[in-house]
């Protein structure tokens, strides 16, 4: 009988609240206005039936649309029959600091903030930027501010910080009764700062300077020839003849040299000459005049056998490596490419030995 007659008597004084209402909110705008009157009136009625957890989040949306002293004081008064003092002494230290000349509402707030300190968790938030507040992804009432005081039931409990732009923070904190803890939260950067400063270029006074070359007479015509090398690699065409017919030359030339040398070690020291000199001279000038014999015998052998290779690799690059089909013009520009880094000159050498070869540059 006695708790009915409280909840009539806290229904009339709503009741008479109600006008009240939209007299302390006139600064806000008359839609809000009308907004906070109809969710007063959604707290007065559940607050009525005693349903104390949706008169309190009735009574905190009236007080968004527009701020009250009635409907935070009506908040603060839901919260506390509802059992949660920790949402009601939240809500009493935005009510001490907003409305300080409100005498009934500070008594209230200095009750509830009284009983708070000694059975709840009071916990100090502090953020570099205007922060929001959850507390275990229940909304914590009262605008985004750099600093903020909740209170916590005992237990362990998750902070989170909104910095707007999608930017979040969460912690974790072990509430114990009647304990204080400090909390520090950092706003993350903001995305939309971070890609301007991504896409900024250059000033042009730290831009790279361009590169400058500087070409010699030399630099061009190994350019030009190196161009004109890939130019025929990449035709896919054979060599030039004049490659073949250098080396015709040089096989013609180890040819000659191996005749010459055969000749010269036929004649010197000769068959009668050695055999005359075994028989009549010293043993030494026999031996030595053999000896002599031998070794243009084995020059001979070996000239003969640089012909034949030499005659072989000519007979390889003619058939399988030269282009002996080019037109005149194209012979001209394959010459060019391709054999005018080539300077070849076959040579022979006769003597105690005789020795073939090329000299030149490619």
């Amino acid at each position: 009988m006695l708790r009915s007659l409280r909840v009539a008597l806290s229904s009339l004084v709503l009741l008479c609240a109600a006008p009240a209402l939209a007299v302390d909110a006139t600064a806000a705008s008359q839609e809000n206005i009308r907004a906070a009157a109809d969710a007063f009136d959604r707290g007065r009625d559940a607050y009525r039936v005693e349903d104390f957890a949706a008169a309190a989040e009735a009574f905190e949306a009236a007080d968004r649309f527009a701020a009250s002293a009635t409907a935070i004081e009506y908040a603060i008064r839901a919260h506390d029959k509802a059992g949660q003092l920790h949402r009601a002494a939240t809500v009493a230290v935005v009510a001490k600091a907003r409305h300080p000349s409100e005498k009934k509402l500070q008594s209230l707030v200095a009750e509830v903030l009284g009983r708070a300190e000694r059975e709840l968790f009071e916990l100090a938030v502090e953020c570099s930027e205007p922060c929001e507040l959850s507390v275990d992804s229940e909304i914590v009432f009262g605008k985004a501010d750099f600093e903020r005081t909740i209170f916590l039931p005992e237990g362990t409990h998750t902070i989170g910080a909104a910095f707007g732009q999608g930017r979040s923070e969460t912690k974790e904190i072990v509430a114990r009764r009647g304990g204080q803890g400090r909390l520090l939260f950092e706003a993350p950067p903001d995305p939309v700062q971070v890609a301007r400063k991504k896409s900024k270029s250059k000033p042009e006074s730290e831009a790279d300077p361009e590169p400058q070359y500087f070409f010699t007479e030399a630099d061009s015509g190994t350019d030009d020839a190196a161009s004109s090398q890939e130019r025929a690699e990449a035709s896919g065409e054979g060599w030039s003849p004049a490659i073949f017919w250098v080396l015709v030359g040089a096989t013609v030339a180890a040819g000659g040299a191996t005749i010459a040398s055969g000749l010269d070690a036929l004649e010197n020291p000769g068959e009668e000459r050695l055999r005359d000199a075994c028989r009549t001279g010293p043993r030494e000038h026999c031996e030595a005049l053999y000896s002599d014999g031998v070794r243009r015998q084995n020059r001979t052998n070996i000239l003969l056998g640089t012909t034949v290779g030499l005659g072989l690799v000519t007979a390889l690059v003619g058939v399988l490596a030269t282009d002996f089909g080019a037109s005149s013009n194209d012979g001209d520009d394959g010459l060019s490419a391709r054999a005018s880094g080539l300077r070849l000159e076959p040579w022979l050498v006769l003597g105690e030995t005789a020795v073939a070869g090329a000299q030149g540059r490619f």
